[in-house]
Protein backbone atom coordinates (compact mmCIF):
# COMPACT_ATOMS: atom_id res chain seq x y z
CA UNK A 1 0.00 0.00 0.00
CA UNK A 2 1.53 3.31 -1.22
CA UNK A 3 1.72 6.52 0.95
CA UNK A 4 -1.50 7.87 0.01
CA UNK A 5 -3.59 4.43 0.49
CA UNK A 6 -2.32 4.58 4.24
CA UNK A 7 -3.30 7.68 4.83
CA UNK A 8 -6.44 7.69 3.57
CA UNK A 9 -6.75 3.80 5.62
CA UNK A 10 -5.90 6.01 8.63
CA UNK A 11 -8.21 8.40 7.77
CA UNK A 12 -11.45 5.77 7.43
CA UNK A 13 -10.16 4.02 10.46
CA UNK A 14 -10.31 7.26 12.44
CA UNK A 15 -13.97 7.96 11.04
CA UNK A 16 -14.66 4.97 12.61
CA UNK A 17 -13.12 5.60 15.93
CA UNK A 18 -14.52 9.25 16.51
CA UNK A 19 -17.87 9.06 14.64
CA UNK A 20 -18.78 5.26 16.20
CA UNK A 21 -17.53 6.70 19.33
CA UNK A 22 -20.17 9.43 19.32
CA UNK A 23 -22.93 7.86 17.90
CA UNK A 24 -22.27 10.05 14.51
CA UNK A 25 -23.59 12.80 17.13
CA UNK A 26 -22.29 16.46 17.07
CA UNK A 27 -19.02 14.97 15.03
CA UNK A 28 -17.91 16.20 11.80
CA UNK A 29 -14.86 16.33 9.40
CA UNK A 30 -13.51 18.94 11.80
CA UNK A 31 -13.11 16.45 14.62
CA UNK A 32 -11.93 14.05 12.03
CA UNK A 33 -8.99 16.06 11.10
CA UNK A 34 -8.47 17.42 14.46
CA UNK A 35 -7.67 14.35 16.02
CA UNK A 36 -5.61 13.39 13.14
CA UNK A 37 -3.81 16.71 13.49
CA UNK A 38 -4.41 17.43 9.79
CA UNK A 39 -6.47 20.78 8.54
CA UNK A 40 -10.04 20.03 6.88
CA UNK A 41 -9.24 20.85 3.74
CA UNK A 42 -6.32 18.13 3.76
CA UNK A 43 -9.15 15.85 4.21
CA UNK A 44 -10.62 16.42 0.94
CA UNK A 45 -7.39 15.71 -0.38
CA UNK A 46 -8.53 12.16 0.14
CA UNK A 47 -11.86 12.36 0.31
CA UNK A 48 -14.26 14.68 -1.84
CA UNK A 49 -16.52 14.95 0.94
CA UNK A 50 -18.82 13.55 4.12
CA UNK A 51 -20.83 11.11 2.01
CA UNK A 52 -17.40 10.03 0.08
CA UNK A 53 -16.16 9.59 3.19
CA UNK A 54 -18.58 7.68 4.26
CA UNK A 55 -18.72 5.76 1.04
CA UNK A 56 -15.19 4.62 1.41
CA UNK A 57 -15.90 3.30 5.29
CA UNK A 58 -18.93 1.11 4.31
CA UNK A 59 -16.33 -0.21 1.42
CA UNK A 60 -13.53 -0.94 3.95
CA UNK A 61 -15.96 -2.24 6.54
CA UNK A 62 -17.04 -4.47 3.78
CA UNK A 63 -13.27 -5.50 2.67
CA UNK A 64 -12.83 -6.51 6.23
CA UNK A 65 -16.18 -8.64 6.91
CA UNK A 66 -16.66 -10.45 3.98
CA UNK A 67 -13.47 -12.85 4.41
CA UNK A 68 -15.35 -13.53 8.15
CA UNK A 69 -18.71 -14.11 6.09
CA UNK A 70 -16.73 -16.29 3.39
CA UNK A 71 -15.02 -18.58 6.08
CA UNK A 72 -18.68 -18.95 7.88
CA UNK A 73 -20.44 -19.97 4.80
CA UNK A 74 -17.31 -22.51 3.71
CA UNK A 75 -17.86 -24.22 7.30
CA UNK A 76 -21.65 -24.03 8.19
CA UNK A 77 -22.78 -26.51 5.67
CA UNK A 78 -20.08 -29.52 7.27
CA UNK A 79 -21.72 -28.56 10.65
CA UNK A 80 -25.46 -29.82 11.77
CA UNK A 81 -27.84 -26.70 12.41
CA UNK A 82 -26.69 -26.15 15.87
CA UNK A 83 -23.50 -26.10 15.19
CA UNK A 84 -23.85 -23.61 12.15
CA UNK A 85 -25.53 -21.15 14.66
CA UNK A 86 -22.84 -21.39 17.47
CA UNK A 87 -20.21 -20.75 14.54
CA UNK A 88 -22.03 -18.41 13.04
CA UNK A 89 -22.50 -16.34 16.20
CA UNK A 90 -19.14 -16.73 17.58
CA UNK A 91 -17.55 -15.53 14.15
CA UNK A 92 -19.67 -12.45 14.16
CA UNK A 93 -19.18 -11.45 17.58
CA UNK A 94 -15.74 -12.02 17.40
CA UNK A 95 -15.35 -9.97 14.40
CA UNK A 96 -17.01 -7.17 16.45
CA UNK A 97 -14.99 -7.38 19.71
CA UNK A 98 -12.01 -7.03 17.89
CA UNK A 99 -13.76 -4.30 15.77
CA UNK A 100 -15.25 -2.42 18.30
CA UNK A 101 -15.43 0.89 16.48
CA UNK A 102 -17.47 -0.96 13.76
CA UNK A 103 -20.15 -1.80 16.26
CA UNK A 104 -20.52 1.27 17.60
CA UNK A 105 -20.45 3.28 14.19
CA UNK A 106 -22.85 0.48 13.01
CA UNK A 107 -25.28 0.29 16.20
CA UNK A 108 -25.73 4.49 16.32
CA UNK A 109 -29.34 5.08 15.68
CA UNK A 110 -27.90 7.40 13.28
CA UNK A 111 -25.95 6.10 11.55
CA UNK A 112 -28.32 3.27 10.88
CA UNK A 113 -30.93 5.34 9.95
CA UNK A 114 -28.36 7.01 7.43
CA UNK A 115 -27.23 3.66 5.50
CA UNK A 116 -30.85 2.63 5.56
CA UNK A 117 -31.43 5.08 3.27
CA UNK A 118 -28.72 4.96 1.21
CA UNK A 119 -29.96 2.15 -0.76
CA UNK A 120 -27.89 2.50 -4.10
CA UNK A 121 -24.87 1.56 -1.93
CA UNK A 122 -26.23 -1.34 0.11
CA UNK A 123 -27.46 -2.45 -3.13
CA UNK A 124 -31.29 -3.04 -2.04
CA UNK A 125 -34.09 -1.44 -1.45
CA UNK A 126 -37.55 -1.25 1.54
Amino acid sequence: MDKRENRKVEIIVTAFKEWGGNHFVNTSLTAIALKLKISKPALFRYFKSKEDLLANMRSYFLEEFYPVLDDITENIAKLSFKESVEYYSYKIFTFFMNNLSYFKYFSSPITSSSFASDEKILGYQK
